[in-house]
């Protein structure tokens, strides 16, 4: 199975980011998982590995206010703390060109192909930006596909809350950020799983909690039938669901 994850500031969760709330947990979220996958990357034998990010943008970044403030926030972190990265050394050979992700909120339809109007956007978009490795990649090539899946996502933001009169933890919502924000979740959700009683708990759509769950809690991993998601890296609509 090989999945990515991608951190940016703020963390972006594929649904709605105006919650200025929602967005600084979800901040907590991204670091906190974003150490631990560095801590994994750093040990051999684990098959993580961290590499840097570039961003294209139109205009300049003094001119989006947006984008401005961000990097204003940016360069503060960066004085307050030393941020390092790291990156491991490989063949200097070009294997695979993957062309990043789109994300669409006004579609439900996985069966997309190469003449879907986003696709071809985004394409042209990553010829302009990278023209010297691209050049002789065509969107009709043969050995360039499109995938499409469901990302599911929640109007206001991630959900990691408890459910009031009944012993039940919420961690849904993620979209396309389930490996970005799956550490600082799970043990949030974990925090509220402690602190409730009675002998078992049942903690809905947690599958990266389970890491870690404490030795002295029994939990139940529920998928339930309202959500769709990836299990084991198969897009699957869950209409029975899906019990661990």
């Amino acid at each position: 199975m090989i999945a990515g994850a991608l951190w940016e500031f703020p963390p972006a969760v594929c649904g709605q980011h105006g919650n200025q709330l929602s967005i600084m947990r979800s901040k907590r979220w991204s670091v906190e998982s974003y150490k631990e996958f560095q801590k994994l990357a750093q040990e051999r034998g684990n098959g993580v590995h961290m590499a840097p990010t570039n961003f294209s943008f139109g205009i300049k970044i003094e001119d989006d206010w947006l984008e401005h403030t961000k990097m204003r926030e940016l360069k503060k972190l960066s004085e307050d703390e030393e941020i390092q990265g790291f990156r491991r050394m490989t063949e200097e050979d070009l294997k695979k060109v993957r062309p990043p992700s789109a994300s669409r909120t006004d579609t439900s339809d996985t069966h997309i192909g190469k003449e879907y109007p986003p696709i071809q956007e985004m394409f042209a978009r990553n010829k302009r930006f990278a023209p010297e490795l691209l050049k002789d990649v065509n969107l009709d090539d043969d050995d360039v596909d499109v995938i499409a899946g469901l990302r599911p996502y929640r109007v206001e933001n991630v959900c990691v809350e408890k459910e009031y009169g009944f012993n039940i933890v919420h961690n849904y919502g993620h979209g396309g950020s389930g490996f970005s924000l799956s550490y600082g979740c799970a043990r949030e959700a974990i925090g509220l799983l402690e602190s409730m009683e009675g002998p078992s708990f049942r903690v809905v759509d947690l599958r990266p909690a389970a890491v870690h769950q404490h030795p002295d809690t029994y939990a139940e991993l529920q998928t339930p039938d309202f959500t769709t998601a990836q299990l084991d890296g198969q897009e699957v609509s869950v209409e029975q669901p899906v019990y661990h």
